[in-house]
């Protein structure tokens, strides 16, 4: 290649322009798979951290550090007795307690 330059003359720009911009492309292709490898990574990284974040920072099916299974049954027992009757519980009862003061009287007036 050299004698075929020194035979004819040096190379013309157009091959110098070509030459050059062979080599931009090129360094322009490294950087550009760079940065796509080191985004993947990133991803990958911060899929990794949050999954783990989630399952160990607030795990609804576990209980809170520091409670035992028989200290939560004792709490749920607890407000189990603590909370009223509803609404429609009590309307049942009074009207059980109707019927047997009702019976009650019937039962007296009899005698």
């Amino acid at each position: 290649m050299s004698d075929f330059r020194s035979h004819f003359g040096s190379s013309t720009a157009q091959e110098e322009a070509l030459g050059a911009e062979d080599r931009f492309f090129g360094v322009l292709f490294k950087v550009v798979v760079v940065v796509v490898v080191v985004a993947l990574v990133v991803v990958v990284v911060l899929v990794v951290v949050v999954v783990v974040v989630a399952v160990v920072w607030d795990n609804p099916w576990r209980p809170p550090r520091g409670t035992s299974q028989l200290c939560l049954s004792k709490q749920a027992l607890r407000s189990q007795r603590e909370q009223p009757p509803s609404a429609s519980l009590g309307q049942q009862q009074q009207q059980q307690q109707q019927q047997q003061q009702q019976h009650q009287q019937q039962s007296q007036q009899i005698l």
